[in-house]
């Protein structure tokens, strides 16, 4: 039964911690805050991120009150966890390493994920004004804009976005792993 309720957590947990990652990308992006899709995300995460941001106001484009809400909504799961599957814990030291970790994790997550969407979506319905789409391209754009100087669109075809897509699934899969495990170890070694 433990491990049902440990699954939900994650899931549920992963899915709330996936908005605050969006509103955070949404103002590091400077996306258009009035798209309904936006307006949907700042409504969900409003009741959290408005209080936390009399603590930690937003600087220019950062929006460190959605990061602050994600890291402790992550560590309040991650605890969870090791509570409900009997594991020893690792101390709050190792605890905060691991969820920043996973919240950064996430943010990768969340551009991979646009990436697939904004590919399918230019073969599917190229150029569409639906303002999914639009929030998508926005988004995305600062990522994508220093790819394509790099390697420019070639007969209408852009494939800076397969060079950005490799790129976060590097970080994702081998940089942010390997980068945890070293300062994990660090902070076991004091």
């Amino acid at each position: 039964m433990s491990n049902v309720l440990v699954d939900l957590l994650q899931m549920l947990g992963g899915i709330i911690i996936f908005f605050f990652a969006v509103r955070f990308l949404l103002q590091a992006a400077g996306a258009d805050f009035y798209n309904p899709i936006s307006q949907g995300v700042v409504t969900i995460t409003d009741p959290v991120a408005k209080p936390l941001r009399t603590l930690l106001p937003s600087m220019g484009r950062w929006d460190f009150a959605s990061l602050l809400a994600a890291f402790l909504l992550q560590g309040l799961i991650t605890y969870l966890m090791y509570s409900l599957s009997g594991a020893a814990f690792p101390g709050f030291g190792a605890l905060s390493v691991r969820t920043l970790f996973m919240v950064l994790e996430q943010i990768l997550t969340v551009y991979w994920l646009f990436l697939i969407i904004n590919i399918v979506a230019s073969w599917v319905a190229p150029g569409s004004p639906h303002p999914a789409l639009l929030l998508l391209g926005q988004i995305i754009e600062p990522i994508l804009a220093p790819a394509r100087r790099l390697i420019p669109p070639v007969g209408g075809f852009d494939f800076s976005v397969l060079l950005v897509i490799i790129v976060v699934q590097v970080l994702r899969s081998s940089v942010l792993p390997e980068l945890q495990n070293s300062v994990l170890r660090a902070l076991a070694g004091q």
